[in-house]
This record gives C-alpha cells, structure tokens and sequence, in this order.
C-alpha cells in the first residue's frame, strides 16, 4: 500500500514538473513573438530602410517611442465607477423601453375590478392565474381582446412576459369569436371538462 502511494505520488510530481516546464516554454515562446515583432524583410530598398520612404534613423526613432510610450502596466481603473455607468446606462435604456411600452398601452383596459367579467379561461392558454394576470392589467372580457390592434399586444405580451404566446394562441381571433357569442373548440372542450 506504501509502495503504491509512493509510485503515485512520484508520477504525480512528474507531471507537475513537466507542466511548469510546459508553461514555461509557452510563456517564452509567446513573449518572444509579441515583443520583438520586426517585418519579415528587413533588406534596404531604394526608397530606405522598409520601401516606405524610412530611413534607418526614422525606424529607431519609432521603435525607441514605442518602448517609451507604451505604458509597463495598465491604468488602474475604479471598478464601482465603471459598474455605477453600467447601471446608469442599463436603468435609462429600461426606463426608454417602459415609456415606450406605456405609451403603446390598450385605451380599453378597465381601471376598476370587474365582477361579471368574461371566464377568460376559455381563450387557449389562459389558465387561473394567467386570469387573474390579465384582470390585474384591466382585461375582463372578450371585447377588449378582440379590439385590440399590433401595438395593444405588444404591451400586453411585455407585461405578461410570455412573449409571442397571444399571436401563437390567437387571442384576439378567439376573442373576437366568443365576444360575437359564437364558440371555439378550445372553449367547448373546457365546458365539457367543467361539467364532468
């Protein structure tokens, strides 16, 4: 049992030490190319040193203001300052969406309680507390869903957060069905399934 722990722990250490040296390597290697990255043709042309006009004085002048200029280690940066502008920037863009979003709000809803409301429940995908959501808003009967225009659904699905479930259940076509007294297939299997 020692031998076999002594035997594990060796082979651990190796792969230790060949990691370090791994790294090392690695470390070297991308150093090197980073810091001393010259072009691959360094011969004079006619015009001077790289064909572009640069003398050899011209180069060493930009090369040595490159080493001057170029700062050891970044700027210390005031990371609550920087998360105080996220913020900032985060609240005045929600608040730009909320006006917007109360701007397009349905002039239908109802600011009152209603007790003789429609059963919501009968459109597809509304259940009770879907239900109770929707009377929250002012929604209490068919007629206010069936009048309601692009911009009306699009408040009501940011309210809800269910996005696209009005469009993908077809709210206002059932609405406008059962606000003419008429009936779907959705609203008579729940009338059936109350009444067994």
């Amino acid at each position: 049992m020692t031998y076999l722990m002594f035997e594990m722990s060796a082979w651990l250490l190796a792969a230790f030490v060949a990691g370090l040296l791994l790294g090392a390597w690695v470390g070297y290697a991308c150093r090197s190319n980073t810091e001393d990255a010259t072009p691959a043709d360094d011969s004079e042309s006619e015009d001077g040193v790289g064909g572009l006009g640069e003398t050899t004085d011209t180069v060493e002048a930009g090369r040595e203001a490159d080493l001057v200029d170029e700062p050891d280690e970044p700027d210390e940066v005031d990371q609550s300052s920087v998360d105080e502008s996220k913020n900032n920037l985060e609240m005045s863009d929600a608040l730009e969406m909320e006006s917007d979003v109360d701007h397009a709000r349905p002039i239908n809803l109802i600011s009152e309680p209603v007790s003789g409301g429609d059963d919501l429940k009968k459109l597809k995908g509304v259940g009770p507390k879907l239900e109770k959501l929707l009377n929250g808003l002012g929604i209490y009967n068919f007629q206010q869903i069936a009048d309601w225009q692009q911009k009306d659904v699009d408040w009501v699905n940011a309210q809800l957060a269910f996005s696209g479930r009005i469009e993908r259940e077809d709210w206002v076509s059932q609405a406008k069905t059962l606000a003419d007294g008429g009936t779907t297939e959705f609203a008579e299997r729940e009338k059936k399934e109350n009444q067994d």
